[in-house]
């Protein structure tokens, strides 16, 4: 059922014309576009140590199953390592949340399922509705059928949304849409990847 609370404004959307479809967004700082997606948002930098602690993360959880080569864990073929940059295939994790479940591995503790009490930033407000915008890459088809599934969401929780031009500048935390291979999201608000992308192609929609 509904999860009641006091409503909170309503969705709204932009709408572009087929033939006034706008040039793609593009990130700030003089950034490009394929840089600014590759690492998620982050700097390169900081999307290297995520990828390096989700390899060591990776390399202790398969040890603790008794499932990994030397170098990694095993493929399907069992000859090959394979690493993964996004935790359970479709979570993105910032340098903060990489560093807290490495250590978790680390000192052999369970994994501990993810929470707002640990990371309270990371938790949405449901005082003013979060701003998300689409950078372009999706078809009209495909921004219809995110926003219906944002009206959803709109329904059953106590969170809104508000759509503004990609274009926009928006200050503080805020979503884009790109559309790339695969699914995947940061967990929860991020304060230092603005906008924070949600990546959603084509057979994720």
């Amino acid at each position: 059922g509904k999860t009641w609370c006091a409503p909170i404004g309503t969705r709204t959307e932009i709408d572009y014309e087929p033939h006034q479809v706008a040039p793609l967004w593009q990130p700030p700082n003089n950034r490009s576009l394929e840089d600014w997606l590759v690492n998620n948002g982050q700097t390169q930098e900081e999307w290297q140590k995520v990828q390096d602690m989700m390899g060591q993360i990776q390399h202790l959880d398969c040890l603790s199953r008794d499932g990994c080569l030397d170098d990694g864990p095993m493929s399907i073929s069992n000859t090959e390592p394979t690493i993964s940059d996004l935790m359970d295939d479709d979570i993105i994790l910032n340098m903060e949340q990489a560093m807290f479940l490495l250590e978790q591995m680390q000192s052999r503790q369970k994994r501990k399922v993810h929470n707002f009490d640990r990371f309270p930033t990371k938790k949405w407000s449901s005082n003013k509705p979060i701003k998300y915008k689409f950078n372009g890459q999706h078809s009209v088809y495909q921004m219809t059928k995110i926003r219906g599934a944002l009206s959803h969401w709109q329904e059953q929780t106590c969170l809104s949304f508000e759509e503004v031009h990609r274009n926009q500048i928006v200050p503080g935390s805020h979503i884009i849409f790109v559309k790339r291979t695969g699914c995947s999201s940061y967990y929860g608000q991020q304060v230092r990847v603005t906008p924070q992308p949600i990546s959603l192609g084509a057979n994720c929609i």
